[in-house]
C-alpha cells in the first residue's frame, strides 16, 4: 500500500500496520473502507477524524423511522393535501 509501511503480527493474528504520512485524507478513507474490520491506535488526531466521520454518517442515515417521517415531512409540503 505505502512504501512506508510496516506490519507488524500480533499473537492475537491481528496485524498492526505501521505508516508515516504526509496527508491523512486518502488514509482516512482507506482506514473507513475497512469498516469494523480496522481500527486506528494512533495518533489520537486520525482516531478523532474517523471518530467524527462515523458520527457524521450516523447522523446521515439516523434510523429508519426519523428518514421516514423527514421524507413524509418533506413530501407533505411539495402536495395540495395530507397523507396520513
Amino acid at each position: 500500500f505505502h512504501p512506508s509501511q510496516q506490519l507488524l503480527p500480533q499473537k492475537d493474528r491481528s496485524l498492526i500496520a505501521q505508516f508515516e504520512l504526509s496527508s491523512l485524507e486518502e488514509f482516512t478513507s482507506w482506514i473507513l473502507s475497512w469498516g469494523k474490520e480496522a481500527e486506528v491506535l494512533s495518533p489520537a488526531s486520525v482516531r478523532q477524524k474517523i471518530r467524527e466521520t462515523l458520527a457524521a454518517s450516523l447522523r446521515q442515515y439516523g434510523t429508519e423511522g426519523q428518514k421516514q417521517r423527514k421524507i413524509r415531512q418533506r413530501t407533505q409540503n411539495l402536495l395540495p393535501w395530507k397523507l396520513r
